[in-house]
């Protein structure tokens, strides 16, 4: 966090330099400014997250430098400084958007208490950044958006594509809370190294996978991939944490890149994914080196294979998985060397005990009691899965029109969001994504029939704020323009 002390008496800012330092509050540097217009100098080369402003300086007044600086450096906080004879301006201040201001000479306490404050909105506006980054990035990798749709600074951009892996054989409701756990975590780590100049990314992919994406080099005041770095380098360590017996987070990364090679990065992740069975699962992978590991074709099919095994355990699919079991019995002591990462990873997402020392004959003979219980538990799965479907229609249908997603509505049925996107693949037929996109632009034709109804007002209602997307949507699923459907719907009823 970069701060900067705007005061012409240099007492006072040798003062809180003192105290920022007494208090040991996080930040990354400190600068000065003696007037106004040095402060408007530096919002053009440094660009603080917090700044604080006494009201009368030489030449520029720090309400004037301020008025200036809402347009050079929007993320700015202000903080303003102000003598008692003063205060009259603090009210302008907080009219011009200061979050705070603190009487001279302030105290330790009372700085902090300021601070804290404005580190608080602070950070949620970087949340909100964030938020619409996650959305971008989001419909952009479900084919919601197309390139030339993202915001143009996106684009010129460096990116660091990661996917996070969870293998487990604890319940659904379980293993929510485990992830709901870890994602709060990863939260406190993006705020803590969130700058203005990087955005980070998280959402479901499918089959229990977390796309986890950074991107920085957004200003001419770019830190660089520093701050990206730090985050990953945090986030590899708390991996440990949330990894046991019965559940497991891997991380496969990749090198740096452009937007343009963002899906195929994603893509290029997934289709070595199952490489951590041998490779060892619950740490950080490199993509590069699980690419080298493919071309061992035996190893790549049978990881492949083992990986399906616990698919079709997951989704209770017990046919198909006595047909995989069928044909690794047949190949899987061509992995002896990889038989401990192998047992790892069985053992986390299957019920059963795999002893080290045991020929694979034993290990086959256990996993197909874990595929004869499946069987057993069959129907009554069926009727969940079932249930859980229909839930999600439901609430589609009642909150089409808000910005929802596959993971609020896990949340609120106690299971994972990749969990639940599957099983609405298996039972509907395709994506949550596609499915909400249709059911909005079949209320939107409703509306539309209305031709007092505004293109943009019922962009709006049925859930979309950009009318260029909507637009777009309407024309693939509809096969004309909003405008030209309801140009068509108003000419059948002159006719009438």
């Amino acid at each position: 966090m970069k701060i900067l002390l705007a005061d012409d008496e240099k007492l006072i800012r040798t003062s809180l330099r003192s105290m920022l330092e007494e208090i040991d509050f996080t930040f990354h540097t400190i600068e000065e400014a003696a007037n106004g217009t040095e402060i408007v100098g530096k919002l053009n080369t440094f660009q603080p997250d917090i700044a604080f402003v006494d009201i009368q300086m030489p030449g520029l007044t720090g309400l004037e430098a301020i008025k200036i600086g809402k347009t050079l450096s929007p993320t700015t906080q202000w903080i303003i400084l102000t003598g008692f004879s003063e205060f009259k301006y603090a009210k302008e201040a907080i009219e011009l958007g200061a979050v705070g201001y603190l009487l001279k000479p302030a105290s330790t306490d009372e700085l902090l208490e300021t601070l804290n404050k404005t580190v608080i909105h602070f950070r949620e506006i970087l949340r909100n950044l964030n938020s619409e980054f996650e959305n971008e990035m989001n419909s952009f990798f479900h084919g919601l958006k197309t390139f030339s749709e993202i915001t143009p600074m996106f684009k010129q951009s460096s990116y660091h594509n990661s996917v996070f892996f969870i293998d487990s054989k604890l319940d659904e409701k379980e293993k929510t809370n485990r992830l709901t756990l870890f994602c709060n975590d990863l939260q406190k780590i993006i705020d803590q190294y969130q700058t203005r100049a990087t955005r980070t990314a998280m959402f479901a992919l499918s089959n229990r996978e977390l796309a986890f994406i950074s991107t920085w080099g957004l200003d001419e005041n770019d830190e660089g991939e520093q701050p990206v770095n730090s985050l990953m380098q945090k986030v590899e360590a708390i991996l440990p944490k949330y990894c046991d017996n019965h559940f497991s987070i891997s991380l496969i990364t990749n090198c740096p890149s452009k937007l343009g090679e963002f899906k195929n990065n994603i893509l290029e992740i997934r289709e070595v994914s199952s490489l951590r069975i041998v490779s060892g699962v619950k740490r950080k992978l490199d993509l590069s080196q699980l690419q080298q590991l493919k071309r061992q074709k035996q190893v790549y099919q049978l990881c492949a294979m083992l990986s399906k095994l616990s698919e079709n355990y997951n989704v209770k699919n017990s046919l198909n998985y006595m047909k995989v079991l069928d044909d690794l019995e047949k190949r899987l002591t061509s992995l002896n060397a990889y038989k401990e990462t192998i047992r790892e990873f069985l053992s986390c997402v299957l019920p059963c005990e795999l002893d080290p020392n045991s020929p694979f004959d034993e290990w086959i003979a256990n996993l197909k009691t874990c595929g004869e219980n499946l069987l057993k538990d069959h129907n009554k799965e069926e009727d969940r899965s079932q249930f859980l479907v229909d839930q999600v229609l439901v609430y589609v249908d009642e909150h089409y029109m808000d910005d929802i997603g596959i993971g609020q509505i896990a949340q609120e049925l106690q299971v994972t969001p990749n969990y639940l996107s599957t099983l609405f693949h298996k039972k509907i037929g395709t994506t949550f994504i596609k499915y909400l996109s249709k059911i909005r632009i079949l209320k939107a034709k409703e509306l539309l029939a209305d031709p007092r109804n505004q293109v943009q007002k019922v962009a709006e209602a049925v859930g979309y704020y950009s009318t260029r997307h909507f637009t777009k949507l309407f024309t693939e699923i509809i096969g004309c323009y909003p405008s030209e459907y309801q140009k068509k719907f108003r000419n059948e009823k002159t006719k009438i």
